[in-house]
């Protein structure tokens, strides 16, 4: 608000000097005033500029925790697509081999390329992945289809396969067998040397030997060099367990030829604990020595009959 004018005071001389003074003092007033309604006004706009700014900082934060928001979903989704092609690949690599899966490959490719399309979107991923996991499924279900048809087809074969060992005093003629072999066992080392060529091992060589196996003392033992060895200690056993004894040491002969996928398969260690000897009697029981098939299950069995055919099914 401006200052007014002093009230005039007629008085000689003095009078003047009185109202000059006034006027001065107006004056000066009215610059003050004019000076802070100028300082108001620009703090104002300062304030008015202060509160655009905060409020497009606040958009602006907004705006980056919705996309960060965004981002973080997409990395979420992300990481179980991811997981979902990890388990295909297991599943395609088992599948190596034995059955198709072209079709499960390509949907693969394409959910990648759907997924490469768009990455910072966590709706990209809902499809993809489903269909991947679906083409999981499929694969699993064709391998294990596969996978009994051929311990179906192994166990038949090794039913076929089986040959009745020879009865005691048949009159058979002691045999070397393919592979060769010595020991001077007389009748008993002659009767195994049979039993081992009937059931099916006349292409390895058989020793006597004084039964340490590799440190352990054991009646039979079978190197993978393909040479089975059997200790004067069989001499006594009841004839179907000779015939156990050599069908067991016979069967990891195959064993060595297929060990290193053996031991590898999951199946073996869920089945057989990882236990060649275990396994050995369950294929020995697939040939007929049913001495040993008192602790093999029929899942054990097919797996077993398996191996004599150089199968490894998982």
């Amino acid at each position: 608000m401006r200052a007014s004018s002093w009230t005039l005071i007629v008085v000689s001389g003095i009078a003047v000097f009185t109202i000059t003074m006034g006027t001065i003092k107006v004056a000066e007033l009215n610059t003050v005033a004019d000076a802070r309604e100028s300082r108001v006004l620009a703090l104002e706009t300062k304030i008015d500029d202060a509160e655009s700014s905060l409020t497009d900082l606040r958009t602006t934060i907004d705006g980056e925790n919705a996309e960060a928001s965004v981002l973080a979903e997409a990395g979420t989704a992300r990481v179980a697509f991811v997981e979902a092609v990890g388990a295909l690949r297991t599943a395609l690599d088992k599948a190596a081999n034995k059955v198709d899966v072209g079709s499960q490959r390509q949907a693969a490719l394409d959910a990648q390329a759907t997924v490469a399309a768009a990455p910072a979107e966590p709706e990209t991923y809902v499809e993809p992945t489903a269909a991947v996991q679906r083409a999981t499924s499929e694969v699993d279900a064709k391998v294990n289809a596969y996978e009994a048809e051929q311990r179906r087809k192994a166990a038949a074969a090794a039913a076929r396969s089986y040959s009745a060992p020879i009865a005691r005093g048949s009159g058979s003629a002691p045999s070397t067998g393919g592979g060769g072999g010595g020991g001077g066992g007389g009748g008993w080392f002659a009767e195994m040397r049979a039993i081992l060529n009937n059931v099916g091992g006349g292409g390895y060589a058989l020793v006597e030997y004084d039964g340490n196996c590799g440190g352990v003392t054991a009646p039979a033992c079978a190197s993978s060099g393909g040479t089975i060895m059997v200790s004067s200690a069989v001499a006594n056993w009841p004839y179907v367990t000779k015939v156990w004894g050599m069908t067991h040491e016979l069967a990891h002969q195959y064993q060595f030829r297929v060990w290193k996928q053996m031991t590898a398969s999951p199946s073996y260690q869920t089945l057989f604990n990882k236990n060649p000897e275990l396994l050995a009697n369950c294929m020995a029981a697939t040939r007929g020595a049913t001495q040993a098939a008192g602790g093999c299950g029929p899942a054990q069995l097919g797996w077993a009959a398996g191996i004599w055919q150089g199968i490894v099914a998982g």
